[in-house]
């Protein structure tokens, strides 16, 4: 069940990124609404599952620097990737 959600999570997120950017010029703001509801569902489906992933796969004494680890590369990359752009 965790990879079917994460499989939701990636495919969402993929295509709202995609349709953002092709509606990005667009003179027409209205669907940029309906493609925040989704990429909020599919970012709430990945971000959720991922965090399962790191429990699963991460031994019970290693969990919390695990857990650091990945909060820390995912709130560098979200500082860090506008800021190489």
């Amino acid at each position: 069940m965790k990879s079917h959600n994460n499989s939701t999570g990636r495919l969402l997120l993929t295509a709202c990124s995609i349709s953002f950017v092709c509606f990005l010029s667009s003179y027409m703001r209205i669907p940029i609404v309906p493609m925040y509801l989704l990429f909020g569902v599919g970012l709430s489906a990945f971000s959720t599952t991922l965090m399962s992933y790191v429990a699963d796969v991460t031994p019970p004494e290693m969990l919390v620097q695990a857990y650091g680890w990945y909060t820390m590369a995912l709130y560098g990359g979200m500082t860090l990737g506008p800021a190489a752009c």
